[in-house]
């Protein structure tokens, strides 16, 4: 393989400034993409990510969207079609995880909010991305074990990251003839800024830990690695999956 894999791919990360999106922005630039980092709110964090690819040597920009408004994604595709000319690689992280684990206590407008980012707004992503893949091209969603085995955030969060597995399905059926695949990756414990409030005492790092076969937490490294190669040359033969990341949970 080359060394970068990726060199001459336009790639668009969305929720790229922080966490587990940045760590996959920066790995897919350094394997030679260009890439937009997308941001909602936070435009610092963004600029700070693109400055670090661009500081390894590759390319860069920052594009602001709510990825839950329909017509803010159509424009941000519009810019990026207007800059590249095309996406090659569209990966749907942008999330929210408000903590809520009584059931009584999920309103409607906590689960329209969760599922408006997570779901919502991976469907608007890909339904805008495609039309820019006309030579083929790779489209990831971030997921969660938590879609299979609940998880600890609420129900809210555990249905807005099923409803991936569903849209991977059916959309690496139907874009799977124009050369698209689409895969979910679903990391389980990893230390990210969203998932800070798990990790802050000792105590709660061991019974976590407890719960990992492998027995330690997974790093935002490990979920580039494995989208960097769900995105690459190596997997054209991999669609409709999902990929738990989880140390065996």
């Amino acid at each position: 393989m080359p060394e970068r894999p990726l060199a001459g791919k336009v790639a668009l990360v969305s929720g790229g400034g922080r966490g587990i999106g940045r760590a996959i922005a920066l790995r897919l630039g350094r394997e030679g993409a260009r890439v937009f980092v997308n941001y909602r709110v936070d435009r610092a964090a963004a600029d700070a990510c693109v400055a670090a690819i661009v500081r390894a040597g590759g390319q860069a920009a920052a594009v602001r969207a709510n990825v839950s408004d329909a017509g803010a994604v159509r424009r941000m595709m519009s810019g990026i079609r207007k800059a590249a000319r095309r996406l090659d690689i569209l990966v749907a992280n942008a999330g929210v995880a408000p903590i809520e684990r009584d059931l009584a206590r999920v309103t409607p407008a906590l689960w329209r909010k969760t599922l408006d980012t997570n779901a919502l707004g991976a469907f608007l992503c890909a339904q805008a991305a495609a039309p820019l893949m006309s030579s083929g091209g790779s489209i990831l969603f971030v997921g969660s074990v938590a879609s299979r085995l609940g998880g600890n955030i609420g129900p809210h969060y555990a249905a807005s990251k099923a409803a991936l597995g569903g849209l991977a399905a059916w959309l690496g059926r139907t874009l799977g003839p124009r050369r698209i695949s689409v895969n979910v990756v679903e990391p389980g414990y990893v230390e990210t800024e969203m998932s800070a409030s798990f990790y802050r005492t000792a105590g709660a790092r061991r019974k976590i830990r407890a719960e990992v076969p492998v027995g330690r937490i997974g790093t935002t490294a490990e979920i580039a690695a494995m989208a960097a190669f769900l995105v690459g040359p190596e997997a054209g033969y991999v669609t409709r999956e999902r990929i738990a990341i989880a140390g065996g949970r």
